[in-house]
C-alpha cells in the first residue's frame, strides 16, 4: 500500500511538473507583421522610446496600439515590421493627454525587424 501512494504521488508530481513546464514554453508571445501607420498618436503619451504605434495588419493579430520601450533600431512610418509582441496589454505606459490622464492599454513589442519604407 505505501508503494502505491508513493508510486501515485511521483506520477501526480512528475504530471504536474511536465504541465508547467510545457505551458511555460507557449507564453504570451506571439508574432506579428504589417506596416507602421504612424509611430505616435496624437492626444496619447507614453513613457516608451516609440509611442503608441499604428501598425496595418497582415495576419492575424490585434489591428491597435502597440509600443516599443527601449531599442537602438529606427521604427518609420512606411515601412514593414515583424515580429513578436507581448499578447497581454500593458496598462502602465501610454496615457491620454486628459486631466486625468487615463491609462491606454497597448501591446508591447519585444523582439523585432524592420524594412526601409516603400512605394506600395
Amino acid at each position: 500500500m505505501k508503494y502505491c501512494i508513493f508510486f501515485f504521488s511521483i506520477t501526480l508530481f512528475s504530471f504536474f511538473f511536465a504541465a508547467h513546464i510545457s505551458f511555460a514554453a507557449l507564453g504570451t508571445m506571439r508574432s506579428f507583421g504589417g506596416r507602421v501607420i504612424s509611430t505616435t498618436t496624437p492626444g496619447i503619451t507614453c513613457g516608451a522610446q516609440y509611442g503608441m504605434m499604428s501598425i496595418q495588419p497582415v495576419g492575424v493579430f490585434p489591428a491597435t496600439g502597440y509600443t516599443i520601450t527601449a531599442t537602438t533600431q529606427s521604427v518609420n512610418p512606411g515601412g514593414w515590421i515583424l515580429g513578436l509582441y507581448n499578447a497581454t496589454p500593458t496598462t502602465g505606459i501610454c496615457y491620454t493627454n486628459t486631466a486625468p490622464p487615463i491609462p491606454v492599454p497597448s501591446f508591447n513589442i519585444l523582439k523585432f525587424s524592420t524594412s526601409k519604407p516603400s512605394l506600395f
